[in-house]
């Protein structure tokens, strides 16, 4: 089952119309290494810090669940 920053990390990249090629191409890593985190696994700090760069992010809005903050804010 993908955690939350897989699903971020596939979300964004799917919202810039970047392919797992592209963007790893950007980051300066492996497309593997792509598939790995929209996978599940976890990657370095340093690699989640260039993700959320090329992905016009910030780690911590990687890290946040969607859900959690939509509860937060119904209430």
């Amino acid at each position: 089952m993908p955690t939350v920053l897989a699903r971020n990390v596939a979300r964004r990249r799917h919202a810039l119309g970047y392919s797992q090629l592209i963007l790893a191409h950007h980051a300066e890593i492996s497309q593997s290494w792509i598939s790995r985190i929209e996978s599940g696994e976890t990657p370095s700090l340093g690699m989640l810090n260039k993700l959320a760069h090329y992905l016009k992010t910030d780690v911590s809005t990687l890290l946040a669940d969607p859900e959690q903050r939509s509860h937060r804010h119904a209430r």
